[in-house]
């Protein structure tokens, strides 16, 4: 009885056996990262149910993150079993593990606050080059924010 197999890769001359078991090495290598990644989408919203604008979402550990839309939501690409990193200014920074399932994040808002505020300004322009908002305020005002 003859024996059928892989007699045809035997057959091979041995550089060609070595470049044919790289190249299936390489294939495996990419199909199986391939299957780590996972699409993880969500909503971020504050404590009373609004969507949170321009919130940052991070892969913890790397530079892949993205940000919010307009309705709070999110989609990114990371790899099976991840941490992302939630964080909004004003809202404490939340971490949660990516999964394939929507995610529904509530970030709660910081304790601090800001006690003074201080605004400085220097130069001289014309009122009508100006494109934001302009107020003269004098002593008098400030005196009586005081009391």
């Amino acid at each position: 009885m003859e024996k059928k197999g892989l007699t045809w890769f035997t057959g091979l001359p041995q550089h060609s056996r070595r470049i044919l078991l790289s190249l299936l090495s390489v294939l495996f290598c990419l199909t199986v990262s391939a299957q780590q990644q996972i699409t993880a989408k969500g909503s971020v919203l504050s404590s009373d149910n609004e969507p949170i604008v321009g919130a940052t979402i991070l892969q913890t550990g790397t530079s892949n993150g993205t940000v919010t839309d307009i309705n709070g939501e999110f989609t990114i690409m990371v790899p099976a079993g991840s941490m992302l990193k939630i964080s909004y200014i004003g809202f404490q920074t939340q971490d949660v593990k990516a999964s394939s399932q929507s995610l529904h994040i509530v970030l709660k808002e910081e304790d601090k606050s800001l006690n003074e505020v201080v605004v400085m300004g220097y130069g001289v322009q014309k009122k009508k080059l100006v494109t934001g908002a302009t107020v003269q305020v004098n002593g008098k005002d400030l005196e009586k924010l005081k009391r």
